[in-house]
């Protein structure tokens, strides 16, 4: 058990140094603070969009730090009766900054800490990868399945995130590997077992629910009895103990709290979702907790009237079907691309077929892969993380063939495998970056995709050590994220951004010395920006440098354009200070190069 050990220690440590070097990320703070005041006050409406499984676990360490509420801030109110539409609601976000940088813990310590339960999260995950992939290929194929899982950036990088997206693969993983050991060997405990992972899978993330009909499904084609009707007694038997433990632990999740009252929406809810009477009567009536079903339904309704996007050079809203299967593949580390080519070569030049646990791992990818292909929410392939480590067990295959212990196999496995490591290694800790070689690697991916996939303001910390090294010259800044650049030590003069809280008051200076501009990757990109072209002639200078590849920055000191477009910016947004500021500084800068 050493290697594994040894696997899983270079998971944790990867993880680990993300945690401790990347600065909150856009939807962190929102989960810290929605996990402390779940844990204070027991409401579950903060935020229903994610179930309390795991911001109960977010609330642990912060319980021994004892942040306390914000000097002089009420709690935030979010009644039951705020439409889908408006939620989350704005104030969280507001009062999530607050709880961040002005309760008494200090705000590095509480988010490294909270980031800690997801990589011990992400070790459970490399676990059950380890003991699926043993028990379907012996224990090689389990040490190369944990050797790419232990290697993967998209699964380190979120594996250090205080979000709900590794945590929800983990739990989803540990249940489609409990219920191949139930296909193998059908019983009352193991469905019991197999369903209790799948309650907390669901307690994790709502898009887990395609699970339980997905296990029923598949149920009769493996069962073991003899004859239709033998079949068919089993299948129910086993698919009742499944759903009844699982019901039980997303209901005890909630502390069995409005499972079987009346369960009503807003009718401006219901007019969104275009539920007919049919459809309202089931969810009424649906023995589920209250909050549960709001945050399937807040699901519904998000993914129904979309969310803004950029794909290589595209706005939309909408979503495009090619979009998770471009960023999975440029996001996948090359070796893993070829690893999975020689294993299609493989299984379709020999006649050995798919055992039953690799169709449950095939099918449950494909699934999920088809799912988001039809979604309208295209923000970060963090949505099909999912795929990676079912993708993983599969490979675990090629370690069991007859050619690969030769030396020639070994020789070719492991140059591969440290190609990986050379891979991911290259980018490190800026994980959340990673674009493979082919996709023109995170520079070349700044092209393709945005959002999550590069950009989640990640890099503030590493931008203030920048302007540290440079001697701390005065700086333009439109930041991505809910962190608070302040916070880092970073002193600015604001330009538009997609969130701003708290605003900076500060305004350059009219002739600096020297002046910076730092600009966010997805603000380059206009992607939640009307027109989608406010920082385009930014966009196609070259910077003076790449931040973790998430923040460009340029030297706009002389740079007469760019002093020109951000007079243009402010007036236009009826900034006057700002204005005034940035026609004097053309006014001078005019001067100074007539004069040169």
């Amino acid at each position: 058990m050493l290697l594994p050990a040894a696997l899983l220690a270079v998971f944790a440590a990867q993880a680990l140094w993300h945690a401790r070097n990347a600065s909150p990320t856009y939807d962190e703070p929102g989960h810290l603070a929605a996990s402390y005041l779940l844990a204070e006050t027991d409401h579950q409406d903060y935020d229903v969009g994610h179930p309390p499984f795991l911001r109960t676990l977010f609330s642990v360490p912060l319980r021994f730090l004892d942040p306390g509420f914000p000097a002089g801030r009420g709690r935030p109110e979010v009644p039951k009766s705020v439409p889908l539409a408006l939620r989350p609601s704005p104030t969280l976000y507001t009062y999530a900054a607050e709880f961040l940088y002005a309760s008494s813990a200090a705000p590095d310590q509480m988010i490294f800490l909270a980031r800690c339960v997801t990589v011990c999260l992400g070790v459970l995950l490399g676990i059950w990868v380890y003991l699926w992939s043993s028990d379907m290929h012996g224990r090689a194929g389990g040490v190369f399945s944990l050797a790419l899982f232990a290697l993967c950036p998209n699964l380190i990088a979120h594996g250090s995130l205080v979000t709900t997206d590794l945590g929800g693969v983990a739990f989803a993983v540990g249940f489609l590997y409990y219920f191949t050991l139930l296909l193998k060997k059908p019983g009352a405990w193991r469905a019991a077992a197999a369903g209790a992972v799948l309650g907390l899978a669901l307690l994790c993330k709502h898009t887990n629910l395609y699970l339980a009909p997905f296990a029923v499904a598949v149920l009769p084609f493996f069962g073991t009895g003899a004859g239709f009707k033998a079949r068919v007694k089993e299948w129910a038997r086993l698919s009742a103990v499944l759903a009844f433990t699982s019901w039980m632990v997303v209901c005890a999740g909630y502390g069995f709290r409005e499972v079987f009252t009346p369960h009503v929406l807003q009718e401006e809810d219901w007019s969104d979702l275009g539920a007919g009477p049919a459809i309202r009567a089931v969810y009424s009536r649906t023995p589920l907790p209250d909050s549960f079903l709001r945050g399937v339904a807040f699901g519904v309704h998000h993914n129904g009237r979309g969310h803004g996007a950029f794909f290589m050079g595209r706005y939309g809203g909408t979503g495009w079907p090619a979009y998770f299967p471009v960023a999975f593949l440029a996001k996948s580390p090359l070796a893993v691309l070829i690893f999975s080519a020689v294993w299609v070569w493989v299984l379709l030049r020999t006649k050995n077929r798919l055992s039953p646990s690799e169709i449950v791992a095939a099918l449950a990818g494909l699934l999920l892969m088809a799912n988001a292909m039809n979604a309208k929410i295209n923000i970060g392939v963090r949505h099909v993380l999912l795929c990676y480590p079912l993708l993983y067990v599969l490979l675990g295959r090629l370690a069991a063939l007859p050619w690969a212990g030769s030396r020639g196999g070994r020789a070719a496995g492991a140059a591969l495998l440290c190609a990986m490591a050379y891979e991911t290694f290259s980018v490190a800790p800026h994980y959340l970056a990673f674009f493979n070689r082919a996709a023109g690697g995170p520079a070349g991916g700044a092209r393709l995709l945005s959002d999550s996939n590069i950009d989640w303001g990640q890099d503030l910390k590493h931008l203030a050590r920048f302007m540290e090294k440079e001697g701390n010259p005065e700086l333009l800044l439109s930041y991505f994220g809910t962190a608070v650049p302040m916070a880092y030590g970073l002193r600015y003069q604001e330009l538009p951004a997609v969130w701003t809280y708290p605003s900076s008051p500060r305004v350059n200076s009219a002739e600096p010395g020297r002046e910076l501009c730092a600009v966010s990757v997805t603000n380059l990109q206009g992607t939640y920006f009307s027109g989608h072209s406010l920082y385009k002639w930014l966009w196609e200078k070259e910077p003076l440098a790449r931040i973790g590849w998430s923040i460009h920055v340029y030297d706009v000191t002389d740079d007469l354009e760019s002093q020109k477009k951000f007079l243009e910016i402010y007036a236009g947004r009826g900034d006057r200070e700002k204005a005034f500021r940035q026609a004097e500084r053309v006014r001078r800068l005019e001067k100074k190069l007539k004069l040169s």
